[in-house]
């Protein structure tokens, strides 16, 4: 049986702070202590995620933001290692629904 994922719903009823994604991320490579990116030639591993509405706010209905949960996420004082952490993701809210709908992601509700 295949339910219809509503991540903006889930989140209504739920709260923010109880939803988790785990996302496949990859690594987030930081060189001189100051330039960080992502590269495609980097493995991508399942990472517990939490939203992030810095930039998008889940209400608005358009885009969801997703950030590693510690130990995983960046953290501003490593300074020149070769991994900082997991970069964060963004998705339009139709599209990660989908990505759930294909198990592509999967999606935790703490209780």
């Amino acid at each position: 049986m295949t339910l219809k994922t509503n991540i903006k719903a889930l989140i209504k009823k739920h709260g923010k702070e109880k939803v988790r994604a785990l996302i496949k991320l990859q690594p987030l490579n930081v060189y001189m202590g100051m330039i960080a990116c992502t590269s495609s030639s980097d493995p991508a591993f399942p990472i517990l995620c939490e939203v992030d509405e810095t930039e998008y706010k889940v209400e608005e209905g358009y885009k969801i933001g997703w950030k590693p949960i510690e130990p995983f996420a960046p953290t501003p004082e490593a300074k020149m290692v070769s991994c900082n952490g997991f970069a964060s993701e963004t998705y339009y809210q139709s599209d990660f629904d989908s990505l759930v709908q294909e198990g592509r992601i999967k999606i935790y509700v703490e209780v």
